[in-house]
């Protein structure tokens, strides 16, 4: 697939072609490579950080790991107008977490776990990376979403949140790895007390999260930039894509 940039008075539109999403922003400077991992171009062209996780927007389409949750399909709308999933605990007394997609870590780099959630009766979310990837580092943090607050960053890791409007919050973590593995993409782990990471409570049956999507990129990213690149870029299925981009 070739795509040809020929208009140079776009700003701030979005286009997303599978797993790459491109942002057009007029500039003046030459090409730059921050420490964001953000291209800029003098016609114009930011490049957002690949989404490592397949299936972005759906949690029961990649093969997801569950434990004492269902998951409630076109429960509410997201942002953008798309249906969200709800993560409903069961009414049993343990850990209530989704995880999903898979991904080949690589040792000593550091990634980003990011989700976009609402409280669905649960007002604590704890976002996380994969244990098999992350085998004694930190890896998680719980994010307060009545508040738009970090209600448990843990030791190593460095947690953001960004509000995005309607109660949806960008959530994200990043930590080093220290193996090199296949495993999921990390998830959602439900909690209730704030401060408890990988919690075991009695469940209600009824209350969760509202889940919009969900991303793994590499590197070091804050929910506030991914915010600012246009969210998280929606991935189905792994694609190769050839872009050609140019004034002509």
């Amino acid at each position: 697939f070739v795509f040809a940039h020929q208009n140079s008075n776009a700003v701030g539109s979005t286009i997303q072609i599978d797993n790459i999403s491109i942002q057009e922003l007029i500039s003046t400077q030459c090409p730059v490579y921050t420490d964001a991992h953000v291209y800029t171009f003098g016609q114009g062209i930011l490049v957002t950080p690949a989404n490592l996780q397949v299936w972005s927007r759906s949690l029961s389409s990649a093969s997801p790991n569950i434990a004492s949750v269902s998951i409630l399909q076109n429960a509410i709308s997201a942002p953008d107008g798309m249906q969200a999933e709800k993560i409903v605990e069961s009414a049993t007394n343990s850990a209530h977490f989704i995880s999903s997609g898979t991904y080949t870590y690589t040792n000593e780099v550091t990634y980003t776990k990011i989700a976009l959630v609402k409280d669905g009766g649960r007002s604590f979310a704890q976002v996380f990376l994969p244990a098999a990837a992350f085998v004694d580092t930190a890896r998680m943090g719980i994010f307060d979403l009545s508040s738009g607050a970090i209600s448990a960053p843990q030791a190593g890791t460095t947690p953001t949140i960004h509000p995005v409007g309607g109660g949806w919050y960008l959530c994200a973590v990043s930590a080093a790895s220290d193996a090199s593995v296949t495993g999921h993409c990390g998830g959602v782990t439900l909690n209730t007390d704030g401060v408890t990471f990988d919690q075991s409570y009695l469940g209600d049956g009824t209350s969760g999260i509202y889940v919009a999507a969900q991303g793994v990129f590499q590197g070091s990213f804050s929910a506030q930039q991914v915010a600012s690149m246009g969210g998280i870029p929606w991935t189905r299925e792994t694609a190769s894509v050839a872009l050609s981009l140019g004034p002509n």
